[in-house]
């Protein structure tokens, strides 16, 4: 039930949507949890603070008003102050694609050889068979697998898990030398790593708000207008699609590195698209200068391949 009056006032995100039946059709309201609660309302003179247990409305005791309380403090973090829990530079401290995608609200996550494999399941469902895991690193707070490219003397991507329900990937910039590194295949990456955390948070049952935070450490880096393989189309390469191309040589005027951050729920990442635009778009005109527009990345973005093993 929707009241109005609520205080403070909730709010309604990508709410509505259709479930098309042969008889009828559903209309689906998705109410997104408010980062204020608890929340009241007004009935005649009296204030009410219900809260929501199951299938039954009943008013909260006390305890409940105090944990709700902790809540609120909880959900109106900063998300950098949350993003900070979580570090890789213990890794590759030059250049690099850093992602990391964590809970607004932590998500015990037992790190033991199940959980562990469960986790590599889900890198290697998405990822390209083109590496293999070449050091896993163990502690009480996180679980670091190391994948190597074939044919190469160092490890071109990292995957992250942590106790408190993050997850994070790195990628090394220097993976093919001269002339230049594919821009695509990173944009792909990232593409790929944000549908394995739709996937990785659906599996935990977590249905609250997640921090996103995409970087991009590049002063050195040299960019080709390149995909990660074949075009999804087949109508034309990589080559033709204009928001690949970078300003060459690279402007003077611009940073060597680039942060995105984002927070949005988590059925926001079952079309992952937008964010891997937006983010792209401001880490490419902040490292590179380009002058590309929101909708020709955005359509480079849906051509991509779903998945790495295809």
């Amino acid at each position: 039930m929707l009241r109005n009056g609520i205080l403070p006032p909730g709010f309604l995100q990508d709410s509505l949507f259709l479930v098309p039946s042969s008889h009828s059709q559903v209309a689906v309201v998705r109410v997104d949890e408010g980062p204020f609660p608890p929340y009241q309302y007004s009935s005649g003179a009296t204030v009410r603070v219900p809260v929501r247990i199951q299938d039954t409305t009943r008013q909260a005791t006390v305890n409940e008003l105090e944990m709700l309380f902790r809540k609120r403090d909880l959900l109106s973090r900063p998300p950098s102050e949350i993003l900070d829990e979580f570090s890789m530079r213990d890794g590759w401290p030059g250049e690099r694609l850093e992602i990391l995608v964590a809970p607004r609200q932590s998500v015990p996550v037992r790190l033991d050889p199940t959980e562990e494999k469960k986790f590599v399941a889900k890198v290697e469902a998405l990822f390209p068979r083109d590496a293999y895991i070449v050091h896993e690193q163990r502690s009480a707070s996180r679980y670091k697998a190391e994948y190597r490219i074939s044919g190469s003397s160092s490890s071109a991507r990292s995957f992250h898990l942590w106790a408190k329900g993050a997850i994070g990937f790195l990628g090394r910039l220097t993976r093919r030398g001269h002339p230049g590194e594919y821009v695509g295949e990173f944009i792909w990456e990232s593409l790929l790593f944000l549908k394995m955390a739709e996937d990785f948070f659906k599996g935990l049952g977590y249905p609250g708000r997640l921090i996103i935070a995409v970087e991009l450490v590049c002063p050195n880096s040299e960019f080709l207008p390149k995909g990660p393989g074949p075009i999804i189309d087949r109508t034309r390469d990589w080559d033709d699609y204009d928001a690949l191309k970078l300003p060459s040589p690279k402007p003077v005027y611009v940073f060597s590195g680039s942060k995105f951050e984002t927070e949005v729920n988590v059925h926001t990442l079952e079309i992952p698209e937008g964010i891997i635009t937006d983010a792209w778009l401001q880490l490419l005109r902040d490292t590179r200068g380009a002058k590309m527009t929101y909708e020709a990345l955005l359509d480079f973005v849906k051509r991509l391949p779903a998945n790495g093993r295809v």
